[in-house]
């Protein structure tokens, strides 16, 4: 056989090899893949996420049933078994819990000011280890006729953290993070800043969505960084900005997803502990101003060891509604709700 024939099946059996190594969550309604699917294992630790294809490793999968949480367009409990699983392929249903559109209000003619309100949540994690999760109602404001970020409003949230913690302050790897944060929607104001900082690459899909990825790596893991007794490396950032058409503008924003992930360790310990933050806001309603009705809405402060609400706010998110008996991480043993002010 001719050295280019036998070329070209080699690699036909290694692309074909490579697949069937990897697991596709496709959406069983219209077949489009499911990114950011977080994949957890019984024990609550989080063993992979889903790539901007679908697509994950097989060989990260133990031999047993695992949990995953939709961390996209919607989110919901499901079991994946791998003896479940067709062609490489894992149809999860999403028609029930697709986001409704965001809500734009007519427009004002004395407006100065864009208002984008919607859902958060916050996932911290400990060498995979779930150890807090908060979600909650935020709005965002922004200059209504330059489009530059004002501020940002939490107006109720809820908080989970692991019960009986017992940290040895001597090892990372033993701490509970509880160093919550919100979406910074400040980012995508101005995309030439964020173009110069970061690792820029963009898609549309099929349905004309404009999904944008920022990367930036402050720490890679060869080097390191000594700092009060600590040593850091493999230190970035990756944001995922999704928007309803060819416009990067904030009136069109339908999704934003930041994963911040860093190794570290004190000096006396040997092992790095991998600390993961996974942020996600989901818009539900735009609207528009004017400065002193902008003042007017009331704000909370962020206390990480208070939950603060004035409504069951979760069971109206799009995302919850129609799954019943929704609580975040509920096969999370040990993470429980703090109680509300």
């Amino acid at each position: 056989m001719p050295k280019l024939a036998v070329y070209c099946v080699l690699l036909i059996l290694s692309i074909l090899s490579s697949f069937a190594q990897q697991i596709k969550f496709v959406s069983l309604q219209d077949s489009n893949p499911l990114k950011n699917v977080l994949i957890f294992n019984p024990e609550g630790l989080l063993v992979t996420n889903s790539d901007e294809n679908g697509l994950i490793e097989i060989k990260l999968l133990p031999e047993k049933d695992l949990y995953f949480i939709a961390n996209y367009n919607n989110v919901v409990q499901d079991t994946v078994r791998l003896k479940e699983i067709k062609n490489n392929t894992f149809y999860l249903d999403t028609k029930i819990i697709n986001l409704s559109e965001v809500v734009i209000s007519k427009n004002n003619k004395n407006a100065e000011i864009i208002v984008v309100e919607g859902y958060f949540n916050n996932i911290i994690t400990n060498n995979k280890r779930v150890t807090g999760y908060i979600e909650g109602k935020i709005q965002y404001l922004f200059d209504y006729n330059s489009k530059k970020y004002k501020e940002k409003k939490l107006l109720q949230y809820r908080i989970f953290k692991v019960k009986n913690s017992n940290v040895n302050h001597k090892e990372i790897e033993t701490y509970d993070f509880d160093s919550y944060k919100l979406p910074e929607l400040k980012k995508i104001a101005d995309f030439n800043s964020l173009k110069a900082k970061f690792k820029y690459d963009e898609k549309i899909d099929n349905q004309n969505f404009k999904d944008i990825y920022l990367t930036k790596v402050l720490l890679k893991e060869e080097e390191s960084l000594k700092l009060f007794g600590f040593v850091f490396k493999n230190f970035y950032e990756r944001i995922n900005i999704q928007f309803n058409a060819n416009e990067l503008d904030i009136n069109n924003l339908i999704f934003y997803s930041s994963i911040e992930s860093v190794d570290s360790k004190r000096k006396s310990e040997t092992d790095f502990s991998s600390i993961q933050k996974i942020i996600n806001f989901y818009p539900d309603n735009l609207y528009y101003l004017t400065k002193k009705e902008a003042g007017e809405t009331k704000e909370v402060s962020l206390d990480i060891n208070h939950s603060n609400y004035t409504t069951l706010f979760w069971q109206f998110i799009p995302m919850y509604k129609n799954v019943k008996s929704y609580e975040p991480f509920s096969f999370v043993e040990g993470l429980g709700v703090l109680d509300n002010k």
